[in-house]
This record gives C-alpha cells, sequence and structure tokens, in this order.
C-alpha cells in the first residue's frame, strides 16, 4: 500500500500538509490547486483510488465543460443578467414562436454564439443595472464584435428607422443645426483668442 506524502502530485493537486484526523480517525491532508484553489482531503484513498480519484478542487470540471462546449452554465450562472441577456436574444432569433422573432430572426439576423461562455467571453459582465445588452450595428447579427452593453440613451441613437422621404429632410436640418452650434462655439473661441 503506497502511503500519501507531502510533496505527493495527484492531477492537479499537491499535497502540502497532514491535518488532525477526523472524527472516524481517517487521515485528511491538505492540498493546493494548479489553479490556487485550496482544498482537504479526508483520507489518502480519494487520492489514489482507480474510479473517480480526487483531482482539482473543483476548477478541472469546470474547465473540462468549457472545453466540451457545454450548452448549459454551472447553476450559479444562470441566474444572473448576463444570462438573461444571452437567453432573451438567443430566443429573439430562433424560436419562430417569440413574438419578437419578425423584428430578429425573421429578417435575417442569426445569433452566432456557440455557447454562454462565449458570449461572455466576448460581451463581459453588465457594468451597471443601467445597462442592456445593443448590438452596434443593427443590421448585423449577434456576433463577437458586434455586441456591447448600453445604457437606454445610448439605444436610442442606435435604432432602425424605416424608411421615410420627410424624414430626410429633418435629419438633414438636425445636422446642419448641430454644424452651426459647433461652427458658432469655434467662432466665439476665435473671436476671444484674437482679442
Amino acid at each position: 500500500m503506497v502511503e500519501v506524502k507531502i510533496g505527493d502530485v495527484y492531477g492537479r493537486l499537491t499535497v502540502v500538509a497532514r491535518e488532525e484526523n477526523d472524527d472516524r480517525q481517517l487521515t485528511r491532508w491538505t492540498c493546493r490547486c494548479s489553479c490556487d484553489g485550496k482544498l482537504v482531503v479526508k483520507h489518502g484513498f480519494a487520492l489514489r483510488r482507480k474510479v473517480k480519484p480526487t483531482r482539482s478542487c473543483g476548477c478541472l470540471r469546470a474547465y473540462t465543460a468549457i472545453l466540451n462546449n457545454h450548452k448549459k452554465p454551472g447553476h450559479r450562472a444562470i441566474h444572473t443578467p448576463e444570462y438573461w441577456a444571452f437567453k432573451a436574444a438567443f430566443g429573439r432569433c430562433t424560436n419562430k414562436n417569440n413574438r419578437s422573432y419578425p423584428h430578429y430572426g425573421g429578417r435575417g439576423i442569426e445569433f452566432r454564439f456557440a455557447c454562454f461562455e462565449d458570449f461572455l467571453r466576448d460581451v463581459g459582465y453588465r457594468p451597471s443595472p443601467k445597462h442592456s445588452l445593443d448590438r452596434i450595428d443593427n443590421n448585423g447579427h449577434y456576433e463577437a464584435g458586434n455586441m456591447r452593453w448600453a445604457t437606454k440613451a445610448e439605444q436610442a441613437k442606435n435604432r432602425r428607422r424605416p424608411f421615410d422621404p420627410d424624414r430626410i429632410q429633418d435629419d438633414l436640418n438636425r445636422l446642419l443645426v448641430d454644424y452651426a452650434l459647433v461652427a458658432s462655439a469655434q467662432l466665439v473661441n476665435l473671436t476671444n483668442a484674437v482679442q
């Protein structure tokens, strides 16, 4: 029978110290994981057994889930606003029974993230409760590089509008007013600089 010793390596775990025996007088070992996690194993047999040995602090399961491209994240992730945004966007693009489908999937917009982890890696965490998911190019797909978290004010400027010839004149007038404001501010600055 091989004994467990300090310094032994089992998968991602390195044995660093022996703890006091538990109530049943089984030896306990403190192990450090390669991810800097810490784990107390109840007895050496858990490290050396052939069927389902302890190989990490739990990080290995999460890592292999990502590598195997599982569709469902860990149970804690499904209660986050990021996951709800992911599911809502997926539904708008793929579920024909979704009431928003005609404005998204119905007009050709695709959801191109393979899993929640890819989505989160690209978009990141929501900065504040005032932010919601937004596509930078409204006619583009839900894909890497075209997603961001935006406030309602930012999203209001990024809306798809139906074509209206009368609106072209309104937009042109608005641009001219904006340009005039900038030009007059620059003229005032130039006049103040000359005096």
